[in-house]
């Protein structure tokens, strides 16, 4: 026994045979089965040079959209001519709403947090732009790990402070191991 005994004979029924199989193979091919692949997947990165975000959708490994949005950290330190060193943050695919650990996976999360801090005190156009230039320089360093620090710095000055200046604002120096090693 052949296959080609259970293959139709009529040149309609091999043309829709052949466009339910493609439709098939394609749906599976993009529902998720294939985590973060560019099947079918977003990818949202950041700016290291000017804290934009760009988000972009991927299907069958074609980027179909591409979406770049200023943050608060880029409307502060407004550097227009900075070349972009877009770093990855986050990939979603259908069926997994979580993403792979990236190097600056919680850089979108720190400028929300000062964003939103913004909104509870004020804060001097100075500090925001000291915070907003400190926050990318600590970036540019390598990682998201030590800017993370920073904000959280930033962040508890409002529990004592309704206003926070220039004045108020951390050291850049906020890693531990290295205020150690300079005693």
């Amino acid at each position: 026994m052949s296959w080609r005994q259970y293959w139709p004979k009529s040149k309609r029924m091999k043309i829709g045979l052949t466009f339910v199989g493609l439709t098939i193979v394609i749906l599976w091919m993009t529902s998720g089965v294939f985590q973060w692949s560019e099947l079918n997947c977003q990818h949202i990165e950041i700016d290291i040079n000017t804290g934009k975000t760009r988000e972009i959708q991927y299907l069958l490994y074609f980027p179909i959209s591409e979406t770049v949005k200023d943050t608060w950290l880029s409307q502060k330190i407004n550097k227009t001519d900075a070349k972009p060193s877009w770093q990855r943050v986050n990939t979603f695919s259908p069926g997994a709403r979580y993403s792979p650990h990236y190097i600056y996976h919680s850089a979108i999360h720190q400028v929300n947090s000062i964003a939103d801090l913004s909104e509870l005190v004020t804060i001097t156009p100075q500090a925001q732009a000291i915070i907003a230039q400190t926050i990318l320089e600590k970036w540019q360093d390598g990682s998201d790990y030590t800017a993370g620090q920073y904000v959280q710095k930033v962040m508890a000055l409002s529990i004592n402070l309704q206003t926070i200046t220039m004045n108020d604002l951390p050291t850049t120096d906020v890693n531990p191991a290295s205020s150690q090693s300079q005693q």
